[in-house]
């Protein structure tokens, strides 16, 4: 997990990166659709094209389904109640093993394109807003998410990451727009460190705590002000007492921009979600449209 994290950067969005074998051309959109056909879990009930409507794209972590992924964090419900497009694709299979490979280098599953793809197939068969693509992921599917903010900010407006990280590199995460994030993480997640490196003695230097992660985007939408807490605080964790999950959020970002890092104290990396996660979380995304 940490090599691959170490891989996870960012690229400019204008063209698709390529940077496998010379010999290893980035497949078309075509191509990528036809060997890997997604789903679309829900249509917007009353669904007219009339007006434009919300995408979502849920994406999994590693070995798990990105439907199940959508349920256990409560958007597969939330999306007709909300009325927003939902999708939540599976990454390639790899070694028998459903993972999204958040590497800048693309190669060899090229994920990046495909969610790419995958958005401009939407927005040519359905009324999508461009400036309601949201990105919701958890554990390396945050990752992916994160990867996509970084390589296809032109497209992506907002993430919402549970317990992921980016890169401290600035060379590998440089999006070309301004992306909003919210970083939900646990202090006690074990898998990827609130507080960094969890899975090495001495820890890895390099791999980043919530805190820097939320920092990469902080630099990368220009935000001028420090983190601060909010004062706002949520329950999005059945095993925990109380309000266990406070806010803090930069100041001085662009206007209808957010910066934004959820703290669970004690939570763990796959916590046993309140209800309230998914329409806390679509609130923020709401309140985010790109401006």
């Amino acid at each position: 997990m940490a090599a691959a994290l170490a891989l996870a950067g960012c690229a400019s969005n204008d063209q698709p990166v390529d940077l496998g074998p010379p010999d290893m051309m980035t497949p078309t959109a075509a191509e990528l659709l036809t060997e890997r056909p997604y789903t679309i879990s829900t249509i917007p009930p009353g669904y007219t094209d009339a007006q434009t409507w919300p995408l979502v794209l849920v994406l999994a972590g590693a070995g798990d389904e990105g439907v199940v992924t959508a349920a256990y964090l409560g958007y597969t419900a939330l999306s007709s109640q909300a009325g927003f497009f939902l999708v939540a694709p599976d990454a390639d299979a790899l070694e028998a093993r459903y993972e999204w490979d958040p590497s800048p280098t693309h190669f060899p599953n090229f994920d990046v394109e495909y969610l790419t793809a995958i958005i401009h197939d939407m927005e040519a068969k359905y009324a999508i807003d461009p400036a309601r693509v949201y990105l919701v992921g958890h554990s390396v599917g945050a990752e992916m998410a994160y990867r996509m903010g970084c390589d296809d900010a032109a497209d992506v407006v907002a993430v919402v990451s549970l317990a992921g990280q980016v890169t401290k590199d600035p060379s590998q995460c440089m999006a070309a727009d301004a992306v909003s994030v919210v970083e939900i993480h646990g202090t006690a997640d074990d898998v990827l460190g609130y507080n960094g490196d969890v899975q090495d003695n001495p820890p890895d230097p390099t791999v980043p705590s919530a805190h820097d992660t939320v920092a990469v985007w902080a630099r990368n939408d220009d935000c001028t002000g420090a983190i601060a807490s909010t004062g706002m605080t949520y329950d999005i964790d059945v095993n925990l007492m109380g309000d266990e999950t406070s806010v803090e959020a930069y100041s001085g970002c662009p206007a209808g921009i957010g910066v934004e890092l959820w703290t669970m104290q004690g939570g763990v990396h796959k916590p046993n979600l309140t209800a309230e996660f998914a329409p806390d979380t679509w609130g923020f995304l709401t309140a985010h449209p790109r401006p």
